[in-house]
């Protein structure tokens, strides 16, 4: 199939034209298409699906596709190869299957890279296998019906928001786990999980700063940060609401700070921090409420800096006194 080019020539870096469009079949921008400038469909009625694949569409610096208060009758994708140079939006959007983001860049260094603010998605929102973003990726109050997938993608906005999603409300699970990896700060205060948190083998990166955010969510289902987890920046829990907290086999790194913070949280069964658990920095629990036990077995917890680890991170039953 021959390549398609579309450049803008108009002082606002238009490429593509068709906002407020109804389209009864679908929208294909795939095989080859190049567009350098904006492709906006905003405020367009799709009846079919829009298909993003082995194309490329640049406008740096500016939104390069812009699909906001859109609605789409099946699916969103982006995937094989699909690369956007901007910032992509469907902040507002209306999806009524899915959400899908496989083996695609969203480059937009410094800025936003996928911007799904306000967006409702029926089914799941999977950004993952090969999934690259270059920016910040928003989902904040989003409506998301099934799960949040982000298995095998990674999320690359140094020093500031990678992943944010605060008062968004997820009808399953969040999986930020196997090869998900974000550079950034991972941000879900006041999230609603109708299931649980899944962090298990995530590597989550933030130097001297948060690396995961779950103030004040609302978990049903559990927190599971084990089995490989890594935080290099403190993860603060403080507030939050879930059954139980699993931290086995994880590793929480913030030396002189904060390393796991769950102070007023309420975790309805267990905590464990157990099983090659590893702390470095102080674990917080003040005035957390936690209806089961503290499995601290085999854990470590280690303070590299001034002060003395906090009497809360330590296992529960109280010590002998030294002969």
């Amino acid at each position: 199939m021959a390549t398609c080019l579309v450049s803008a020539a108009d002082p606002e870096h238009l490429a593509l034209d068709a906002e407020g469009a109804t389209i009864h079949g679908h929208v294909l921008l795939s095989n080859g298409l190049t567009a350098s400038g904006q492709v906006n469909l905003r405020d367009a009625k799709v009846g079919g699906l829009l298909y993003c694949a082995h194309s490329l569409i640049e406008n740096p610096g500016l939104q390069a596709l812009t699909l906001d208060n859109a609605q789409f009758a099946t699916n969103l994708i982006l995937t094989n190869g699909f690369k956007a140079v901007g910032e992509v939006s469907c902040a507002g959007a209306s999806i009524k299957r899915m959400l899908y983001c496989s083996n695609c860049s969203l480059d937009n260094s410094g800025r936003t890279a996928l911007a799904a603010d306000g967006v409702v998605i029926g089914n799941d929102a999977l950004l993952g296998n090969w999934f690259y973003a270059k920016g910040a990726v928003r989902f904040c109050d989003a409506a998301i019906g099934g799960n949040l997938r982000c298995v095998g993608g990674t999320f690359d906005n140094p020093g500031g928001l990678a992943l944010i999603a605060d008062r968004a409300r997820v009808g399953a699970s969040v999986h930020v786990h196997t090869r998900f990896l974000a550079n950034g700060a991972v941000q879900l205060d006041l999230i609603r999980l109708d299931g649980s948190l899944i962090g298990s083998g995530g590597s989550f990166q933030n130097t001297r700063g948060v690396a995961v955010s779950l103030r004040g969510a609302k978990i049903s289902g559990n927190v599971a940060l084990n089995n490989g987890f890594r935080a290099r920046g403190a993860v603060m829990l403080d507030g939050s609401e879930m059954t139980e907290l699993i931290c086995s086999e994880g590793r929480f790194e913030n030396p002189g700070g904060i390393a796991l913070s769950a102070n007023n949280a309420h975790i309805a069964g267990n905590l464990f921090l157990n099983d090659g658990f590893r702390s470095l920095g102080t674990v917080q629990l003040e005035n957390a409420k936690i209806d089961g036990e503290i499995d601290c077995a085999d854990g470590t917890f280690e303070q590299a800096g001034e002060g003395p680890v906090s009497s809360a991170a330590k296992p529960f039953q109280p010590r002998k006194p030294l002969a």
